[in-house]
């Protein structure tokens, strides 16, 4: 399909949900009816998804990466709901409720190169990264990630630790 009508599917999205995720690598996007997003993913491989609409919302939008397109989806679109909702998670702290009996993290996105359909409809591109934790519940900056079954580059500065 051409990039204009992929383009016009997310604008439809956004007019009739308020938002619309977008899938990069592993197989396209996975949002209804949406079809863009068909490139390979980052230049390491990995899959990323991302929101494209929080903005016209108050929000950010949302990147993550490392996960299957359909999960990815779904997490992004409980941010949503909540964004929707008047009940916006708030960025740089823990989330709750998107991940299914797991907390994940709201990172402030400094790099947001990876977000080009936002880049082509909004003149500002504000994000967060959507932060998952592993299988020990640990996460990118801590001691113990379990990095090979876990990649999800960091877009942004991680908390600080705290010591002690």
């Amino acid at each position: 399909m051409a990039p204009d009508a992929s383009l016009g599917k997310i604008l439809r999205l956004i007019d009739e949900h308020g938002w619309a995720v977008v899938g990069v690598g592993g197989g396209g996007c996975d949002c209804a009816g949406c079809d863009g997003g068909t490139d390979e993913g980052t230049d390491d491989g990995t899959e990323f998804s991302y929101t494209v609409g929080l903005s016209t919302l108050g929000f950010p939008e949302v990147i993550t990466y490392g996960l299957p397109q359909r999960v990815a989806q779904a997490c992004l679109n409980r941010i949503g709901q909540q964004v929707s909702a008047g009940k916006p998670p708030r960025v740089g702290t823990m989330v709750e409720h998107v991940f299914q009996g797991l907390r994940g993290y709201l990172l402030d996105a400094s790099d947001t190169s990876d977000l080009v359909v936002v880049g082509q409809i909004y003149p500002e591109v504000v994000a967060a990264q959507l932060i998952w934790p592993d299988r020990h519940a640990r996460f990118p900056w801590e001691s113990g990630y379990d990095r090979r079954r876990c990649p999800q580059p960091l877009v942004g500065r991680p908390p600080a630790l705290r010591v002690g």
